[in-house]
């Protein structure tokens, strides 16, 4: 990818109590902010991948906890798949078959415990022009 992707920043700010369509800047925002949790993955409509990323994230956090050199190890495991999902996301077609549907209800569950991530709602991308076409929503 040539050129670094900046999504439309702002368009999730009141979602709690709607289904949102799935867009790539919404799916890239989650991916950013709570990708760790697999927050992104209910969101796109895929609860196995998303579970499978929270058990991992947990059992990482546990191993760290239990034994340091266990840990290490785990946490990178996390992190590289946390970067290698927003990478996938952010070179996805936006015209992707996955976005434009409505995202399920399981999402918002796994979001409201989710939602004391430290990183939610940060702009990491404050002062760069949005590089994605405007939300179809």
């Amino acid at each position: 990818m040539a050129t670094e992707y900046v999504p439309n920043y702002g368009d999730l700010d009141d979602f709690q109590y709607e289904r949102l369509v799935r867009t790539k800047s919404r799916a890239y925002q989650i991916a950013c902010w709570q990708g760790y949790l697999g927050t992104h993955e209910f969101f796109l409509g895929r609860p196995l991948r998303g579970f499978a990323i929270l058990s991992i994230s947990y059992i990482s956090f546990m191993a760290l906890i239990w034994n340091i050199l266990l840990g290490i190890p785990c946490l990178i495991l996390v992190i590289s798949l946390y970067l290698r999902n927003i990478r996938k996301i952010a070179e996805s077609d936006p015209n992707d078959p996955i976005y434009g549907e409505i995202c399920g209800p399981v999402f918002h569950a796994c979001h409201m415990l989710g939602s004391f991530s430290i990183l939610w709602d940060m702009n990491f991308w404050k002062g760069k022009t949005p590089t994605d076409p405007l939300d179809q929503s």
